[in-house]
């Protein structure tokens, strides 16, 4: 079935499987769907914020193949979020995710921070099975993003908001 879909289909799906990841891991998280951020000509494809909007930002990039997202690792480092993220699909007759990671690539040039690395695939109900197979680990940012997310906050409207 998954071979039938476009690349904008198979990564939707993934988006939407995100968000019911985000939704269980995060405590009262606001998750937003195609934000601009962290500035009106930038575009994250899931931005999720923690405890109402008060906590840790956690940014997740949706590509189709383990290839694509390495392609956009450099400039998805300089991303202002606390935990990043890169889902893919597992791509059938090739070695799992999990066993063609590159592992150095994920970390930030300065030492702190790491990318997690989601895993998607298909199960025979044709729901989506998410597996983290690299937890993420905090990345540095600066004082001036907590002002941008109490803006960004106050102007945009939450696609998924998880009530305390």
């Amino acid at each position: 079935m998954l071979k039938k879909l476009n690349q904008r289909q198979l990564e939707g799906r993934l988006k939407n499987a995100v968000v019911e990841l985000l939704e269980r891991r995060l405590v009262v998280p606001k998750i937003f769907i195609e934000p601009k951020w962290p500035t009106q000509h930038r575009r994250a494809d899931i931005l999720a914020i923690d405890r109402a909007g008060a906590g840790d930002i956690h940014c997740v990039e949706i590509k189709a193949t383990l290839a694509s997202a390495y392609s956009i690792l450099p400039m998805f480092m300089t991303m202002p979020a606390h935990f990043k993220y890169v889902a893919v699909w597992e791509e059938p007759g090739i070695l799992p995710v999990s066993q063609r990671i590159d592992e150095v690539r994920l970390y930030a040039t300065d030492g702190l921070g790491r990318v997690g690395v989601i895993a998607a695939s298909e199960a025979p109900d044709k729901s989506l099975h998410l597996k983290l197979v690299v937890a993420p680990e905090r990345f540095r940012i600066g004082p001036k993003y907590y002002q941008a997310i109490d803006r960004f906050m106050k102007s945009n409207t939450p696609d998924v908001e998880v009530r305390g």
